[in-house]
């Protein structure tokens, strides 16, 4: 696997006003906004790579390993995170033919991006 989104679960990601804790606990403005499992996953792949393109194959193998699953569960994952994110939703970008990018700076350990080097 692609060693720019192979993260560990117990990483936490800042990125604007939200924080992603280690725990999965993703949090915004002081509330707590609930976050199914495999979007979860998929949000720490985005996170762990801010600024770079992750193949959709990459997040369908990290998130359903070994099965077969469609790509129809994927943007299903990304619509759920964009609802997730309200105001924020823009910061998925779909990389029409290649994947999903995360378009904001990110703060966390080990983050692959341009982005956060400027922050």
């Amino acid at each position: 696997m692609n060693s720019a989104i192979d993260h560990s679960p117990s990483e936490s990601f800042m990125f604007d006003r939200w924080r992603l804790q280690s725990d999965g606990t993703l949090m915004h403005a002081g509330r707590v906004v609930h976050v199914p499992p495999k979007e979860l996953c998929v949000l720490r792949l985005l996170l762990g790579s801010a600024g770079l393109v992750v193949s959709k194959d990459q997040l369908l193998g990290a998130v359903w390993p070994g099965t077969d699953a469609a790509e129809e569960s994927l943007t299903r994952c990304i619509y759920v995170l964009r609802k997730l994110l309200k105001e924020d939703r823009d910061f998925i970008t779909t990389v029409y033919g290649q994947g999903y990018r995360f378009d904001c700076a990110v703060v966390g350990p080990a983050v692959r991006t341009e982005l956060s080097n400027s922050i």
